[in-house]
């Protein structure tokens, strides 16, 4: 058998009718760790703070222990370690 390029592998988890984890949402959770916030995160991607809220939100209700711990509000100094 001739492999005709290079091959890839992309793992995803199904939860219900959604997707609980793709490479996508790794990295935003990869970025989350590093900026610190979701908004901070999206924009370092180039989404929109409601894009990435929506995948953590999603995200969270997959699985029994939130991945992202989430807190109403911004301002100065959330998203801070």
């Amino acid at each position: 058998m001739r492999r005709v390029g290079a091959l890839r592998l992309k793992l995803q988890l199904v939860c219900r009718n959604g997707y609980a984890l793709g490479p996508g949402k790794a990295d935003l959770l990869d970025a989350i760790g590093r900026e610190g916030s979701i908004s901070a995160a999206g924009r370092a991607l180039g989404m929109s703070y409601r894009c990435a809220w929506l995948l953590v939100n999603e995200m969270n209700r997959c699985f029994t222990e939130r991945l992202v711990d989430t807190q109403p509000g911004g301002g100065r100094e959330r998203g801070r370690s």
